[in-house]
């Protein structure tokens, strides 16, 4: 049996084409990443810090309410029992 492709309809080869397309698409990216500004190295070290600090003020933050949450729930079961 098989698959009949209609005559007058254009085969082409899969890998060809994706191959084409992968081509294309390294190519658009190499032209997008010369467009790029990049930080400088100070402006990297600053940014990395600022991140840092932040996580470790959220960190903090939920240790906090996980240690009050944790906390009101053994007031609550305390006073079931």
């Amino acid at each position: 049996m098989g698959v009949r492709i209609p005559p007058g309809l254009p085969v082409k080869v899969f890998w060809g084409a994706a191959m084409k397309n992968v081509k294309q698409f390294i190519s658009e990216v190499r032209v997008e990443l010369a467009r790029v500004e990049w930080p400088s190295f100070q402006e990297f070290v600053g940014a990395t810090i600022v991140v840092l600090f932040i996580v470790f003020v959220f960190a903090v933050y939920l240790k906090g309410v996980d240690a009050l949450v944790e906390w009101l729930l053994a007031q609550i079961i305390a006073r079931s029992f």
